[in-house]
């Protein structure tokens, strides 16, 4: 497998773990270690080199950010489009307390019998992209809607310009 060095993120990727190319700021080149042990080297041109470390330096704190909002929602949530909203969330980094504090606001009003799913919705058209949280629950559409307002009353309604028109609530059937 040829590792080749671009402005794409730089990573040797396996199937569930991304490595950092790390570049050596004395010697122009990049090294990849793997937790086994094995380094390659790719040579890379002199005059390259210290725009390529500020770039990777930059991509690699934005991956590894996004990587853990990522798995600290999940602990959370069922994603419907995984990457898509790590980087709706990464974009929109302000929502990213509120969806942490969101379940047990949510846990507290509908109980622990629910699922909580993020969905990203887009309206091109429209230019409209929104996350949503949807509860699903075992609940009955009224009994549903009243928790669901229940909800608004005591923590949804204080936050929502915190949310930037970016956020929504709503729920569905389990």
């Amino acid at each position: 497998m040829p590792l080749v060095v671009s402005k794409q993120s730089e990573y040797f990727s396996q199937e569930y773990q991304k490595l950092p190319l790390l570049v050596n700021r004395f010697e122009s080149h990049v090294e990849v270690n793997q937790l086994l042990g094995y380094s390659f080297e790719i040579p890379i041109p002199t005059e390259q080199a210290p725009g390529l470390i500020e770039e990777i330096d930059k991509e690699f704190e934005q991956e590894t950010s996004l990587f853990s909002v990522s798995r600290r929602l999940e602990e959370f949530y069922i994603f419907e489009n995984t990457e898509e909203i790590v980087v709706f969330v990464g974009a929109h980094i302000f929502l990213k307390n509120i969806l942490l504090e969101a379940p047990k606001w949510i846990e507290s009003i509908f109980g622990k019998s629910v699922e909580m799913h993020l969905e990203l919705h887009r309206d091109p058209e429209e230019n409209f992209e929104e996350l949503f949280i949807v509860i699903k629950t075992p609940y009955a559409p009224k009994e549903a809607r009243k928790l669901m307002d229940k909800l608004g009353e005591q923590w949804f309604l204080d936050i929502i310009e915190e949310t930037q028109g970016k956020l929504c609530i709503t729920e569905g059937p389990l």
